[in-house]
Formats: C-alpha cells, sequence, structure tokens
C-alpha cells in the first residue's frame, strides 16, 4: 500500500470511529490568545503520527523517526499536524492536552464543517488554520501572524525531522483558511472568556466575575474584598466587612463570620448569647435574650443594675424591710429574722412570734385587737358610764319590778 492510500485508510478510519462522539460533542467559546497559547505549549514535542497530546511543562518530549506514515515513534507524547490544529482548538470539546485524542484529519478539516468553517485568506487571523487535502495526503498548521498569501508564522507539528515547531513558512495555493466556531475577537490575557477592557480582573482567571464588595475589582484580584480596609491575609473575615475585627473567643475567626463567637459550644444560629459564653442557655424571661446577656433579666422593665429581684419580676419594687432585696424575692419580707414561711407575721416585724390566741396570726398583726381574752359584766376593762353600766343597771331595775310584784300577789 502507498503511503498516500494508507494515509486515506487512516484518515477515513478516523473519521468512522470518531463520528458518534463529535455529533453530541460542543466546543466552548475560546478567545485567539487562548488558542495560540495552546499551540505554543506544544513547541519541542516530537512528531507523532495519528496522536494529539503534550504537556504544560515541555517535558517528555518523545522522539520520531523513518518517514511517515510508516514512521516509528517512542515515549508516550507527541502531536502530528492535525492532533496540533484540533487540540489547541479543543475541538469537539474541552479536552486536557496532556490526553491523547486525534478526533480529526486533514481530510476532515479541509472537506467538512464540524466545529469550523471555511474562510477567506484575506480575513485570516491569529488563532484560524490553514489547511490542504490532496491525492491522499494533506497538512495543516495555526496561523499567528504574517501575509496569508506570502510568508506567515506559524505553529505546525511539521514533519518527523521536524517535530512541532513555531516557525516562519510560505503558504502556498492548496491551502485554503478555517476558522474554529465561537471564537472570540477581543484581547483576554486571562484566557476566561473576558474582554480584557471588560474584565474585573484582566490578568487573573475569573470568569464568574464575583465582586464581592462591589468596586469594581473582582474578588480574585481584590487584596480587600470585603472593602474593611482590611488585607485579606490579615483580615479574620476576609469576606465580611469588620473593619473592628472583633474576635470574642480569640480563635482567629471574626465574630463576623464566626460559627460560635464565644466558644461555648452552641453554634451562633442556636446561642441566646452568641457573643457570652453560656453554655447552660438559661433564659428566665423566655424573649429569645440568654440571661447572660439580658440586661432585664426576669422582663419587668427593671434593668438588671436596678433592680431588687433580678431573677423574679416585679415592677412595684417593694422593699417591706428596707434592706435592699425586694419582697417578691425576699425571704424575710420584714426583716425580723424569722423566714416568711414560718413567720405567724410575714409583713409585720415581731421577733418574739408571739401568739396570745394560739390561732397561727402573731399579736402583732392579729385584727381589732383580739388576743382572745373574753372581758366579764363590771370588770375592770369595762369602760365608766359605758354601754356596759347601762346595760347592768337595766338588769337591777327588772329585778326590782320582779319582787315587787310577787309581794303582791300574796
Amino acid at each position: 500500500m502507498t503511503e498516500r492510500r494508507r494515509f486515506a485508510a487512516l484518515a477515513t478510519a478516523m473519521t468512522l470511529a470518531t463520528a458518534a462522539v463529535t455529533a453530541e460533542a460542543n466546543p466552548k467559546a475560546m478567545t485567539r490568545d487562548a488558542v495560540i497559547a495552546l499551540a505554543k505549549s506544544a513547541v519541542g514535542y516530537s512528531y507523532f503520527w495519528g496522536h494529539g497530546r503534550w504537556r504544560d511543562d515541555g517535558a517528555s518530549h518523545g522522539s520520531c523517526s523513518g518517514s511517515c506514515p510508516g514512521c516509528s515513534h517512542s515515549g508516550s507524547y507527541g502531536a502530528d499536524c492535525s492532533g496540533l490544529v484540533v487540540k489547541t482548538w479543543q475541538v469537539p470539546s474541552p479536552i486536557a492536552i496532556t490526553t491523547d485524542s486525534h478526533p480529526y484529519s486533514t481530510y476532515n478539516l479541509k472537506y467538512e464543517s464540524t466545529h469550523w468553517s471555511s474562510i477567506s485568506r484575506d480575513s485570516v487571523k491569529k488563532g484560524d488554520a490553514f489547511v490542504h487535502h490532496d491525492n491522499g495526503a494533506g497538512h495543516t498548521f495555526i496561523y499567528e501572524k504574517g501575509d496569508p498569501w506570502g510568508s506567515v508564522w506559524a505553529y505546525e507539528c511539521k514533519g518527523c525531522a521536524y517535530g512541532c515547531v513555531h516557525n516562519l513558512r510560505t503558504v502556498s495555493s492548496l491551502y485554503v483558511a478555517r476558522r474554529r466556531d465561537l471564537i472570540q475577537d477581543f484581547a483576554d490575557q486571562d484566557s476566561d472568556g473576558l474582554a480584557d477592557d471588560k474584565d474585573n480582573c484582566p490578568s487573573v482567571k475569573n470568569p464568574g466575575q464575583q465582586d464581592l464588595d462591589g468596586d469594581g475589582i473582582g474578588d480574585a484580584c481584590d487584596d480587600d474584598i470585603d472593602a474593611d480596609t482590611i488585607a485579606n491575609d490579615t483580615d479574620d473575615c476576609p469576606t465580611v466587612f469588620n473593619p473592628d475585627q472583633a474576635d470574642t473567643n480569640g480563635d482567629g475567626h471574626g465574630d463576623a463570620c464566626g460559627t460560635d463567637d464565644d466558644a461555648d459550644g452552641v453554634p451562633d444560629a442556636e446561642d441566646d448569647c452568641p457573643t457570652t459564653a453560656d453554655p447552660s442557655q438559661h433564659d428566665t424571661d423566655a424573649d429569645g435574650l440568654g440571661d447572660r446577656c439580658d440586661d432585664d433579666i426576669d422582663g419587668d422593665a427593671v434593668p438588671n443594675d436596678k433592680d431588687n429581684c433580678l431573677s423574679v419580676a416585679n415592677d412595684e419594687q417593694t422593699d417591706a424591710d428596707g434592706d435592699g432585696q425586694g419582697d417578691a424575692c425576699d425571704d424575710d419580707i420584714d426583716g425580723d429574722a424569722a423566714p416568711n414561711d414560718n413567720d405567724n407575721c410575714p409583713s409585720i416585724p415581731n421577733a418574739d412570734q408571739a401568739d396570745t390566741n394560739g390561732d397561727g396570726r402573731g399579736d402583732a398583726c392579729a385584727t381589732d385587737g383580739d388576743t382572745g381574752d373574753e372581758p366579764s359584766v363590771g370588770s375592770s376593762c369595762n369602760v365608766p358610764g359605758g354601754a356596759t353600766d347601762a346595760g347592768a343597771a337595766l338588769l337591777l331595775a327588772s329585778v326590782a319590778i320582779a319582787a315587787a310584784t310577787a309581794r303582791r300577789r300574796h
């Protein structure tokens, strides 16, 4: 089999083998600079017939000997002419340059338009390709600059004896120009698909264009992402505005972005005192603010520092014995040293706890002077001339009348 016929057979086989894959794949948009950057990374690698892979560190070039397609190759890396072009174009879809792939031949590039189209020589630009395929043989290369009708600078895998090179060459009349679909005609030094004049980080790849503080400088290249005047590398909350850098628990994560600022084992989202250690989570007045950080623990509208019953609601603040402890929480309201629950007069001082009639109510708080004594008629406790003397006189008169009546009958 002649070399040209062998070449044609190989091209046909590769076309059939990749037809199903390429029909479904879709390339992503690329800038011309990105195409050139990939082509440049292949320079120095060996010519590897029917392959397309290299490394971005320039290592493991491989070697080629003989005359292709009957040439021999050693090593795992290298590319032939179409392997270089389609890999730098990233068609039919994005793929690592270290992954071996060779989905299209010069035949495909010239006679098909799967992910590229035909353009005139006069319109050719950086990153476009020239290709020829005639009588079963062909070649293709990436155009960089120069006269498309004469001498141009190109990236090409030139042959077994040359390998993949960047060189000045002429373009014969056999060549036609091709342009990758979704090529972007603008400067994009970071290859993120955005024009430099519209990119908020033109030299740092950031296709998402995140800009937390809205200052026009993308987060990927902004040294103060949250605009709190603290540099990212020293900011304890680099993405949360916190110029005071407060860090209650000293863990290096600012309170503004910490998940447990007070290090009490309770997450901030569930902590009733997020910046005050409060593992018990006591909340006397159930207002959602823990006692440890509530300035009115009992919810009686009296601040803790003025409340005479800190944990018992008592908005009246009554304090019978004036000891500074409100009656609502004082276990000896009258200050007579007798605890309220044992005091027979809890609101009136009566240290002796006297209870003459033994009714459980102390004499000091008995009503109407009632101590349990029953006064007798004419006793010394009667008031002369009072209601008791008049009653006695009336009784004596009644007795006298009764005696006189009895004598008449006799």
